[in-house]
C-alpha cells in the first residue's frame, strides 16, 4: 500500500463525512467502502461504513461490516469495542416485542345507599341585595408608550431569533468537531490518523469559522435584547445604550454601555 493510496483513502473518507452530514447515508457508505479498499489498515473506514448503513436502514449490511471489524482487527482497537456495542443494539432491535399480560377485569357488587328517613333541611329564602355600582373607568391619555413598547418587544423578539440561530450554529460546529475526533483521533497515540494534515487543517478552519459566526450572531442578538429592554423600561429621553461587537481571537466580544 503506497502513500498515494493512503492519501486517496483519506480524501474519500472526507467525502463520506460530508455525505453523512447531509444525511445521504447510502453515498457515505459507498465512499467509506472505497476508502477501506485502498487502505485496509484503517478500521475506522469500515466501521464508519457500517454506521452509515445502519442509519440508512440496511441492518443486514451493517451487521456484516460490524462483524468484519470485530474479526479483522485486534481486540484493543477502539473501533472493535464500538462495533460490539452496535451489534448489541442491532440484536436488541431484532428481538420481537414481548406480549403484555393483562389481568381480567374484576366486578364488584353495586353499593346502594340506605333510604332517607327525613327530607333535607332547606335554608329560608333571602332577598337579594342590590349590587354596588361599578366604579367608572377613566381614560388615560396616550403618552407614547405604545410605540416604545412595540419597538422594545420587536427587538427582544429579534434578539431571541438571533440567539437561537447562534446557538444552532455553535451546536453544529461542536457536533462536526466531535465527529472528526471520533473518526480519526487515536487516544493511544494522542494523534489523528487516517487523514492528511491539510485535510485536518481545512476541517478545523471550517469549524472555527462556524464558531465565530455563532458568537457574532449571538452577540448581535444579546445587543438587540439590551436595547429592547431599555425601550421597555426607559422613561423620557434620559436613557441611552451603546452596544459594540468587538472581534477577538476566540470569536467576538460584546461591550455594552448604559447611560441614564
Amino acid at each position: 500500500m503506497s502513500q498515494a493510496d493512503q492519501r486517496a483513502a483519506a480524501l474519500l473518507s472526507e467525502q463520506g463525512i460530508e455525505a453523512a452530514r447531509v444525511k445521504d447515508y447510502a453515498v457515505a457508505a459507498r465512499l467509506y467502502h472505497r476508502a477501506f479498499a485502498l487502505d485496509p489498515s484503517q478500521s475506522g473506514y469500515l466501521y464508519s461504513a457500517a454506521v452509515a448503513e445502519m442509519k440508512a436502514g440496511d441492518h443486514a449490511a451493517a451487521r456484516r461490516d460490524f462483524e468484519r471489524v470485530v474479526a479483522a482487527f485486534p481486540a484493543d482497537d477502539r473501533f472493535v469495542g464500538r462495533a460490539r456495542e452496535r451489534l448489541a443494539q442491532l440484536d436488541a432491535a431484532a428481538r420481537p416485542p414481548q406480549p403484555s399480560i393483562t389481568a381480567p377485569p374484576t366486578t364488584t357488587p353495586p353499593i346502594t345507599a340506605p333510604p332517607a328517613t327525613a327530607p333535607p333541611a332547606t335554608a329560608p329564602p333571602t332577598e337579594p341585595k342590590p349590587a354596588a355600582p361599578a366604579p367608572a373607568l377613566k381614560a388615560t391619555p396616550d403618552t407614547g408608550w405604545t410605540a416604545r413598547g412595540v419597538a422594545g418587544w420587536s427587538l427582544i423578539g429579534a434578539a431571541t431569533v438571533g440567539v437561537g440561530i447562534g446557538a444552532a450554529l455553535g451546536w453544529r460546529a461542536l457536533g462536526d468537531r466531535q465527529t472528526l475526533k471520533d473518526t480519526y483521533f487515536d487516544s493511544k497515540t494522542e494523534r489523528y490518523v487516517g487523514i492528511t494534515v491539510d485535510a485536518l487543517n481545512s476541517r478545523e478552519s471550517a469549524i472555527n469559522n462556524q464558531i465565530t459566526q455563532a458568537w457574532v450572531v449571538g452577540g448581535i442578538g444579546v445587543g438587540a435584547a439590551a436595547i429592547g429592554a431599555l425601550l421597555l423600561i426607559g422613561r423620557g429621553e434620559g436613557g441611552r445604550a451603546t452596544v459594540l461587537l468587538l472581534p477577538n481571537r476566540s470569536g467576538a466580544e460584546l461591550s455594552a454601555t448604559l447611560r441614564f
